[in-house]
């Protein structure tokens, strides 16, 4: 007796093999049989999947779910959207290891506040921090109620802190021994279940600085680090190692990735493969693709964590800090509100601003002020007919600098002034991504940049754009790229396809109607009644992990069946405190 029995559903498997119409029966939690014709009474459960598309389900590689995940099990920004398996511990943020001191969590607490916008007010009332080590945190997500797979990276901000002290850490190279010790942690959170490790490599130009303004572990190090720590990944044969090292127009780093790998020997996620309408003239998507295929020429086992979906931002400069990145502005964005106004209404910050600020250089931060669109005044009245304009034409048309618009819409609003970054609409750079054979889809940032940011729209959006709206990409193709290729990189076993003996993750949509919202939508359901942003998805029917129906629609079925997957090493026994080395999951 089947389980469940998905019935009579377009089957798009994941494997690029053209669709074809038939039935999923299910049993343990694995996809028993594909076939045409299975009977309804061989099952105890059956779903009419007639006239809909059966997926395998999204498996989201940019995550950062570390601490939503103990107040939103079925990681919602994502998991509304298809998504069954989710990977935290990216660009070397995270919660372990951490040592049993109040003083080091609130510190790890505080860097993800400031850099991933995680609400601190919901990780201090959330997170109970029984752990230490790495193994110890995995052990810990394995007891969480889970509607949705996670795979973990070591985050490497997190290990050196460990290690060498945060202070230490961000001023001073590891000496020999500290080096052999983060080596053995890494070793033992792999065997533990880790995928490998993270971390973002920037320099000066990173997106991710401290609440004070300096620069993380990671962007401070020598990047010989990393390359020592690769060698734990070659020594054991296994692993993947995520880079956040490129932000085309901006800064790359690109060589730091190419010898993790060549280090490594292992799989390597980079970072970020997207472009934006302010791109810098010779910094190109095709560039980035080139390289990809070199280094595939060289034996070397690279993605690129690719975006091209139609995304934005909304946003208030008190509640955003997505302007740390551009040093002219980093000041004015690690500030608290009231230094913020504080600077807007200084003359002196001005008129340094706008002899320092670049244009193209906002790339990173979703586009030059020029660009940014007013959503809604919040009391700066003198912009009250302004709704729905750019800055740029709002500063052209009343002779002033952009600076000034911006500074005087901060001031005359509290800080509250809604903006709306633009979304990127050129096709060839986006396509030429989604058609890459090293190209994940994605890039949801899920969990993170709660107040501005909802990306794990990002599957929904590629198949209404690529295939339904423009049919410039099959449907084969996009659901490889958002399943069974972000397995593959990350190295997750017998996921991300429909295939009979593999996990039975998947979800059901009905194809024509398939749709999201054009706005984020405030919901004010974090621990201690805070606010996040989010995008619904229109159409999905159901989402499946690893056999049970977790979401009907949107709505919870009340199942966790989430499981902690790693290396393709570990056993079956993905929710033990003692994982099991043997050869399969």
């Amino acid at each position: 007796m089947y389980d469940l029995l998905i019935k009579g559903g377009t089957i798009v498997d994941g494997t690029q093999t053209a669709r074809y119409f038939g039935d999923v029966a299910v049993k343990n939690g694995v996809i028993e049989r594909i076939d045409q014709g299975i009977s309804e009474s061989s099952a105890r459960r059956v779903i009419d999947a007639s006239g809909k598309i059966v997926a395998p389900g999204v498996i989201d590689t940019h995550t950062h779910y570390d601490a939503p995940l103990f107040w939103d099990p079925y990681g919602s920004n994502s998991g509304w959207h298809g998504a069954t398996t989710v990977a935290i511990g990216n660009c070397g943020f995270g919660f372990a290891p951490c040592s049993r001191d109040r003083v080091a969590q609130d510190r790890l607490m505080q860097m993800m506040e400031h850099t991933e916008q995680i609400d601190g007010k919901s990780m201090r009332l959330a997170m109970d921090w029984d752990w230490e080590s790495f193994p110890d945190w995995l052990n810990r997500l394995r007891r969480l109620d889970k509607g949705v797979n996670v795979a973990a990276f070591l985050p490497l901000n997190c290990l050196m802190a460990y290690v060498m002290g945060m202070d230490a850490a961000k001023t001073r190279a590891p000496t020999a021994t500290e080096m052999d010790r983060m080596k053995l942690l890494l070793d033992e959170a792999m065997s533990a279940g880790a995928l490998g490790f993270a971390f973002t490599y920037q320099g000066k130009t990173t997106n991710h600085v401290d609440f004070d303004g300096t620069l993380m572990p990671t962007d401070a190090m020598d990047p010989s680090v990393a390359y020592a720590l690769a060698e734990v990944l070659a020594d054991r044969g296994q692993g993947c190692v995520q880079i956040n090292c490129d932000k085309i127009g901006v800064h790359d780093y690109r060589s730091v990735a190419e010898q993790v790998a060549r280090v490594s020997g292992q799989r390597v996620i980079y970072n970020t493969l997207a472009h934006l309408d302010s791109t810098k003239e010779g910094e190109t998507v095709a560039n980035r693709l080139a390289w990809l295929d070199e280094m595939e020429r060289q034996g070397l086992n690279i993605y690129g964590q690719g975006t091209a979906f139609r995304f934005w931002s909304e946003f208030t400069p008190a509640d955003t800090n997505m302007w740390d990145p551009i040093v002219p502005l980093r000041a004015f964005s690690v500030a608290d509100r009231n230094e913020k106004l504080r600077l807007a209404a200084d003359e002196g910050f001005r008129s340094t601003l706008k002899s320092e600020y670049r244009p193209d250089e906002m790339a990173i931060s979703g586009g030059s002020f020029e660009s940014y669109i007013l959503v809604n005044p919040m009391g700066a009245e003198q912009f009250a007919g302004d709704v729905g304009q750019s800055l740029g034409d709002i500063a052209q048309r009343n002779q002033k600098h952009v600076i000034d618009v911006m500074m005087d819409l901060v001031g005359g609003s509290g800080g509250d002034v809604k903006l709306r970054t633009a979304t990127p609409h050129d096709i060839e750079p986006h396509i030429n991504i989604m058609r890459h054979k090293r190209a994940i889809a994605g890039t949801s940032d899920g969990g993170a940049h709660s107040k501005f940011w909802a990306g794990g729209y990002y599957a929904t959006d590629n198949i209404m754009r690529w295939s339904r709206e423009t049919n410039l990409v099959e449907l084969e193709l996009l659901h490889n790229r958002s399943s069974l290729l972000a397995a593959r990189a990350l190295g997750l076993h017998k996921r991300g396809a429909l295939i009979e003996g593999w996990a039975a993750d998947m979800y059901i949509y009905d194809y024509e109607k398939l749709d999201y919202p054009r706005a984020f939508e405030t919901k004010h359901d974090l621990p201690g009644g805070e606010w996040r942003v989010d995008i619904p998805s229109i159409g999905i029917g159901w989402t499946i992990v690893n056999g049970e129906p977790t979401l009907e629609g949107m709505t919870p079925t009340g199942r966790f069946p989430g499981r902690i997957v790693g290396n393709t090493e570990l056993a079956a026994h993905e929710n033990s405190e003692t994982p099991v080395a043997v050869a399969a999951e």
